[in-house]
């Protein structure tokens, strides 16, 4: 009997409905960071144990750890750049009320994205969220900038 086609968008809406709320470690940065990629190694060791210690086909349990890897390393990657928004939020909402200057000038933001951020609850959130901090000399310069 076949098996019946995969709706791979239905699969992807309904990733989305499997977020829950924040820790109580997303106000603090640094915590925050430490808590996301902990858990990634401890999914990794967790996985690791299960798969290596049953597993008699050793050359597909390589394979799915390898899979598990990159995914890990992605994750990881984004839990960094996290931090960075994160980091940066905390020094907007600081500064925010001590300066007039255009320090705030190196954040792209436009109507419609602070529209969508408007419900983050500091200026800091909506500035920071917006934008992507992939790019170490935009990331050195939006610091540099703020401090």
């Amino acid at each position: 009997m076949a098996r019946p086609p995969i709706d791979y968008g239905q699969k992807i809406k309904d990733i989305l409905q499997h977020v829950g709320a924040l820790p109580e470690e997303a106000d603090r940065p640094l915590e925050h960071f430490e808590l996301s990629s902990e858990e990634c190694w401890t999914l990794r060791n967790y996985v690791e144990r299960k798969i290596l210690d049953s597993s008699s086909y050793p050359g597909v349990a390589k394979k799915h750890m390898t899979s598990l890897d990159r995914m890990l390393l992605v994750n990881l990657i984004e839990t960094f750049e996290q931090f960075l928004k994160e980091t940066a939020a905390v020094c907007v909402d600081h500064l925010a009320r001590c300066v007039l200057d255009d320090r705030f000038d190196s954040f792209p933001i436009s109507g419609s994205i602070i529209a969508a951020h408007f419900g983050a609850g500091s200026p800091g959130k909506s500035l920071c969220e917006s934008a992507v901090w992939l790019n170490c000399k935009v990331i050195n310069d939006r610091f540099r900038r703020l401090l």
